[in-house]
């Protein structure tokens, strides 16, 4: 996690590249500081960062020169550390982006695991790009886009790798700001089928695609969005109601949401983000939800993201999760600033589990677990290293789904450590 400082710079440096590079801008910025991926201890001085940036229209002024060079000094001697650099700029794709990140490296013709250039440019559809439909860019400039990427120049094996692949991924992503046009282009571009039609939702399908199945409007792809599809408006409740009891179950298990994380994970053999039918019902009884064969069902239909018969269990665990509201981010941040003294965005998790104590948390108060309980739980959810930010914060955002007033949220995270 980037301090607030940085993170609005890097902010309006991701969007003074974008202005000129497209979604090649980061990586065509990674060539311009000749970054070798290979070589993660690559720096720049001062002078060098600021000819890049001159050569590219990127103006920034003393203090933010100052800021830049001060964090991303890596190693203490005063120059940027470029891969770490690049790689805050890129930041992290969301469960929803990387997922459909991985359907499309999935559904692409592959040779020992990667993919031939030639094949790659075959599938990709620069017309049906949204932005080409629109008529805000050309189909000869977004193929000329890819072509930059991926090429002899840059692949001289003439194979692309699913780490090149994400890499490009992630570049896209990091100049979108909304998920939902994310998936249109990845949908349009690389052609991956429409959600699967049912007798019940032919009549909303058919406002957003076309009777050839082309698709016409933003691809409805959260839970609620896929149940209205599968199910109708009528529906809607009862899954919201089906949420909220998993949510309660499950928070009132061992390690909680990130437990049952780790189950569908262990599961989930290919790292996709998906589970098959059965190992999704497998997972899910490890935990017993208390919930009929039939609403699980209701479950399955609803995170089948296009009908495929996989569940993407990543956005089944946000839901979960709930969402975090400002006023409650800023509380777990301040919480996790105790603990990341180099402001670095990682912490001890030893330390953090030492100083935890569980006196006034929700399940111990009501009585339904004890207070050893929460605190092994806690433990172990923290026990595989070092402790992220993104890690904390997972934590503290299943727990706020129990707490209904900001305040008493508030004070239970400061009064959560010793």
């Amino acid at each position: 996690m980037l301090p607030n400082g940085m993170d609005l710079l890097c902010a309006k440096i991701r969007r003074l590249v974008f202005r000129c590079g497209g979604e090649n801008a980061i990586r065509g910025l990674a060539r311009a500081m000749c970054l070798d991926e290979q070589d993660s201890a690559q720096t720049l001085t001062r002078a060098e960062v600021a000819g890049v940036f001159s050569s590219l229209s990127i103006n920034l002024d003393a203090r933010e020169m100052d800021m830049l060079m001060k964090h991303f000094d890596i190693n203490g001697d005063g120059q940027l550390g470029v891969a770490e650099f690049i790689t805050a700029l890129r930041g992290s794709m969301s469960p929803q982006r990387k997922s459909w990140s991985n359907k499309v490296w999935m559904a692409l013709p592959k040779a020992g695991g990667r993919v031939a250039l030639a094949a790659l440019h075959r599938a990709y559809n620069a017309a049906a790009h949204p932005d080409v439909q629109a008529g805000r860019r050309t189909e000869e400039d977004v193929e000329a886009r890819l072509q930059e990427t991926f090429n002899g120049s840059t692949n001289p094996s003439g194979m692309v790798t699913k780490e090149d692949f994400e890499c490009w991924c992630a570049g896209v992503s990091a100049g979108i700001d909304s998920d939902e046009y994310f998936v249109l282009l990845m949908n349009n571009c690389w052609g991956l089928a429409p959600p699967k039609r049912t007798t019940n939702s032919f009549s909303t399908m058919s406002a957003a695609y076309g009777l050839d199945g082309s698709l016409k409007l933003p691809l409805l792809h959260t839970a609620e969005d896929k149940l209205m599809i599968i199910s109708g408006l009528n529906r809607n409740d009862r899954m919201a109601e089906l949420i909220s009891l998993i949510r309660l179950h499950v928070l009132e298990r061992p390690c909680g949401i990130r437990g049952l994380g780790r189950v569908y994970r262990s599961l989930d053999m290919d790292n996709q983000g998906f589970l098959r039918l059965d190992d999704f019902l497998e997972g899910s009884s490890v935990y017993q939800l208390p919930i009929s064969e039939e609403d699980l069902m209701l479950l399955v239909e609803a995170f089948d993201s296009d009908g495929d018969g996989t569940v993407n269990y990543d956005e089944f665990l946000l839901q979960l999760r709930g969402h975090l509201e400002p006023r409650r981010k800023k509380v777990i941040e301040r919480a996790f600033q105790r603990f990341d003294a180099d402001n670095n965005g990682v912490a001890d998790a030893a330390e953090i589990c030492r100083r935890f104590q569980v006196n006034m948390n929700p399940v111990v108060v009501k009585g339904k677990r004890t207070a050893d309980e929460v605190l092994n739980d806690f433990q172990a959810a923290f026990d595989q290293g070092p402790v992220t930010y993104e890690d904390f914060e997972e934590y503290w955002t299943g727990v706020s789904t129990l707490v209904k007033n900001d305040k008493h949220f508030e004070i239970m995270i400061q009064h959560a450590w010793k």
